[in-house]
């Protein structure tokens, strides 16, 4: 979501700033945002920390993987290569940097359902 938004978004539901790095803004919610939301919304897996991303990315079934905070791009190549090999399922995860390690989500589609415990990202 971009930087200019976050007051647009207000109106949509309760949300708490999780991160952001300068290029987004990331988000929480217990429930899912109503009304046209002007990003991505995701539903948080769990939260990793560096030591426990490759044994995490394999305990929730990752395939393709996505690095969503800044790297130089042949860090963020490597990081993606290094996980996929290790990780044998289908699911697409995307990883996002917060202060406890690494929120690990997958893209969610179906915007009528509600979460709890801030499973949306």
């Amino acid at each position: 979501m971009y930087a200019g938004l976050v007051n647009e978004v207000k109106s949509l539901g309760e949300f708490r700033i999780l991160g952001e790095d300068g290029r987004r803004i990331l988000l929480t919610s217990s429930s899912i945002p109503h009304g046209r939301f002007p990003g991505k919304v995701y539903r948080k897996l769990m939260v990793a920390g560096k030591p426990d991303l490759a044994e995490s990315l394999r305990s929730i079934g990752a395939g393709k993987i996505y690095p969503r905070f800044a790297l130089q791009p042949e860090e963020s190549y490597a990081m993606k290569n290094e996980l996929e090999k290790n990780s044998a399922g289908e699911k697409p995860v995307y990883i996002f940097r917060v202060k406890q390690g690494y929120a690990l989500c997958e893209p969610f589609e179906d915007s009528s359902s509600q979460f709890s415990n801030e499973q949306t990202i």
